[in-house]
């Protein structure tokens, strides 16, 4: 019977995940200019990862999590010289957020849309249960 339902918990555990992955994104780009004496705002990204249905003792995927939230410690840190700020260093250098709105902005939008993909998937698979129900008396 887990199977009837398998994909409703498909679809909700991928809304869940990219729901997060939005929260994130929009953290991001409210913390892009956020730079105080304890350094930069360093920006973050998540990591999914498929989740197994362990009932059904199967490799098939039943969906999606958030594994992880990390902080993007790779990518480089704009600098500018501005003596009076409070995280200036010895020689008025700041370091600033390595937040990059343009890339925030286009991630948001396919999070948005995986999102959408994953809400159309939900109302297909509602419709096909609706529809195999109401014919079950029609046989």
């Amino acid at each position: 019977m887990s199977d009837v339902f398998s994909g409703f918990s498909a679809s909700i555990s991928a809304m869940a995940a990219e729901r997060k992955r939005m929260q994130v994104i929009s953290s991001n780009i409210s913390n892009a200019g956020t730079v105080d004496e304890s350094g930069p705002y360093v920006r973050k990204s998540v990591i999914f990862e498929e989740v197994f249905d362990e009932a059904q003792r199967s490799n098939i995927a039943s969906g999606v999590r958030v594994k992880d939230v990390y902080e993007d410690r790779v990518s480089e840190h704009p600098i500018i010289h501005n003596p009076g700020h409070i995280a200036a260093d010895k020689e008025g250098f700041v370091k600033l957020p390595n937040v990059n709105i343009v890339q925030e902005l286009v991630d948001m939008m396919i999070a948005r849309r995986s999102y959408g993909a994953n809400v159309a998937a939900f109302q297909t698979w509602r419709s096909m249960l609706r529809d195999a129900i109401s014919n079950i008396g029609t046989r």
